[in-house]
């Protein structure tokens, strides 16, 4: 191919075909209705990127390069996106608040018991990996809500198991709901790695499971 600089107009050319040639090879017959919504995507984001860039010249070698990445970075997005819309049900069935939790206050136990189980499930909360702290509760008040009511613990006491500032907790609680997505940006920066929002969804669904646990065990 030939290396010397196009213009942006003749970059446009073939975008699309290119794009949706890649998406139809990497999605199964299963998600083919899919196909164009995804390329529309990745052109529109392409695109943007591109305007943004008037002034730099570009190969078409390149260009064939960025779109490659671009298209594999879309379809690894939208299989994350459909399996987490896939596994929601079983995310349902974790929601302690629509099942196990909600138990301790009609099943009868007194004040005492109730913040006892409650307590329980704070000093599991504490042992569990960092990971799954923010995932759980950055995603959903309820939890920290439920321990700050029942006076199982304190602000400065989450933050102090989260290893980070009061000012900080707060910050990120005026935030709340968080979705997957930004949970795993905050966790980017409190332990410096990449962590995709599916497995974001992965460590709320494992801190979930042993909370759950704990709660049976005390019964």
């Amino acid at each position: 191919m030939d290396d010397a600089p196009i213009s942006q107009e003749e970059l446009s050319l073939d975008t699309f075909s290119l794009i949706q040639k890649l998406v139809r090879g990497k999605l199964n017959d299963l998600y083919a209705d899919y196909v164009e919504d995804v390329t529309q995507t990745v052109l529109l984001k392409l695109f943007k990127w591109r305007s943004n860039r008037a002034s730099l010249e570009i190969t078409e070698d390149d260009w064939l390069k960025i779109v490659n990445v671009a298209t594999q970075n879309a379809i690894k997005s939208f299989h994350s996106h459909k399996l987490r819309r896939e596994l929601t049900t079983d995310d349902e069935k974790l929601d302690f608040f629509a099942g196990e939790i909600s138990q301790i206050y009609t099943e009868g136990n007194t004040e005492i018991e109730v913040r006892s189980l409650l307590t329980s499930l704070w000093n599991s909360f504490q042992n569990l990996p960092k990971r799954q702290k923010f995932a759980l509760i950055l995603h959903n008040e309820n939890f920290i809500l439920e321990l700050l009511l029942n006076k199982c613990c304190s602000i400065s006491e989450i933050a102090k198991t989260l290893e980070i500032s009061v000012n900080t907790l707060n910050n990120l609680l005026e935030k709340i709901p968080m979705s997957d997505d930004e949970i795993g940006n905050i966790l980017y920066g409190v332990l410096e790695e990449n962590i995709s929002a599916l497995n974001v969804w992965k460590a709320r669904r494992r801190a979930k499971q042993n909370l759950i646990g704990t709660l049976k065990g005390d019964k």
